[in-house]
């Protein structure tokens, strides 16, 4: 695995041993510290095939299903905004 081969939102293996061999892995151009891959690993959804997306005045819900929309919740992403603008983010979750 090189550094340009990952981007947010890709999954990453947390055994791949040559991804922890490097000091840094590129992200957006710039390299990552270890407690920012560490939170990529994290962050990472599991295998899914259907995302609802419930939008509130100042938060976005992504809920991750196998199965199809009535199907099983493998993840939900809370995103939560500083204001109705949705300008700036405050905190993004997973669960």
């Amino acid at each position: 695995m090189n550094r340009e081969s990952i981007a947010w939102g890709t999954q990453v293996d947390e055994h791949d041993e040559a991804l922890h061999a490097k000091k840094g892995v590129g992200i957006g151009g710039a390299l990552a510290t270890e407690a920012k891959q560490n939170f990529l690993v994290g962050m990472s959804i599991p295998a899914h095939d259907h995302l609802a997306l419930t939008v509130a005045t100042t938060t976005d819900t992504w809920v991750y299903k196998t199965g199809g929309a009535a199907g099983t919740t493998v993840a939900t992403v809370l995103v939560t905004y500083t204001d109705s603008g949705k300008g700036t983010i405050t905190t993004i979750a997973k669960s």
